[in-house]
């Protein structure tokens, strides 16, 4: 390891994009990865305190101390695995019961069919809309999707209240009032521009920061609007000093050459 040189201590950076972000979990080693960040805060402080004293109570000495990192992250998309990670809960994929709203249906004939199958021993509620009387559910059979209502019902429109239904392939994690947001190593990437010594800028090193421990802050908030932003996500990351370092973080500037023009591409940069 050697000091940095006199011609790399004069060359200035200019950060003017975004990065993409990698979250590895301590726990099971698998990674989250967002290369959609619209914005990326690094917030870096400490507390400084002071002794004063003398006459018009001058600054004697001073010194830092409660080293503080937080990071901030605002996502043009929302990620599912990102959210999951907030409550302490990994995406799953499987078999969920979900609920098909109230619709209303034509029948004809005593016939109609559901736009989903009920869940097992579920029999949804539904009315006459000529008459506004619910239809005894001893009158109604369903099989699968179909519906055969056995009283005498004049062809028209039916209202069917929202039932229970059985959903094989959905993506799903649950909101645990015991579990919280999980820890990662954090890993932000981004291209930095360079002053070079005959005056002109060009790209020329990939930034990275790099922290070992890290943890997703388990608040969430979705605004659903009639009007919608396309689904921007906001999330903040509090930097831990691990356990058995002192060390937070590294700063790393990593030439281009370091990575393939390939991984160059998708990391989002070009080379």
């Amino acid at each position: 390891m050697a000091n940095a040189t006199q011609k790399d201590l004069l060359q200035g950076l200019i950060s003017t994009t975004t990065g993409n972000i990698t979250l590895i979990d301590h726990e099971t080693g698998i990674q989250l990865y967002s290369k959609t960040l619209q914005d990326i805060g690094i917030d870096i402080k400490e507390d400084n305190k002071k002794l004063q004293g003398g006459i018009g109570n001058p600054t004697i000495y001073s010194w830092g101390e409660n080293r503080q990192i937080e990071i901030s992250l605002d996502d043009a998309t929302a990620k599912l695995d990102f959210t999951a990670a907030k409550f302490g809960q990994m995406l799953q994929k499987g078999e969920v019961k979900a609920f098909q709203e109230a619709m209303q249906y034509t029948v004809k004939g005593g016939k109609f069919d559901l736009l989903q199958e009920p869940a097992k021993d579920v029999k949804p509620q539904m009315f006459d809309m000529k008459t506004g009387e619910l239809i005894p559910a001893e009158n109604i059979a369903i099989e699968g999707k179909g519906v055969t209502i056995t009283t005498t019902v004049t062809d028209g429109d039916v209202y069917v209240n929202g039932y229970d239904i059985t959903v094989t392939d959905a993506l799903y994690f649950d909101i645990d009032a015991s579990k919280f947001a999980k820890t990662f190593e954090v890993i932000i990437s981004n291209p930095v521009v360079l002053r070079q010594a005959n005056g002109t800028f060009k790209t020329t090193y990939i930034r990275q920061y790099r922290f070992p421990s890290g943890r997703l802050e388990g608040s969430m908030k979705d605004d659903l609007k009639s009007k919608s932003d396309g689904g921007k996500v906001s999330s903040k990351i509090e930097i831990l000093k691990p356990e058995n370092s002192d060390t937070m973080g590294r700063i790393m500037l990593l030439p281009l050459e370091t990575f393939g023009k390939s991984q160059l591409q998708a990391m989002g940069f070009a080379k």
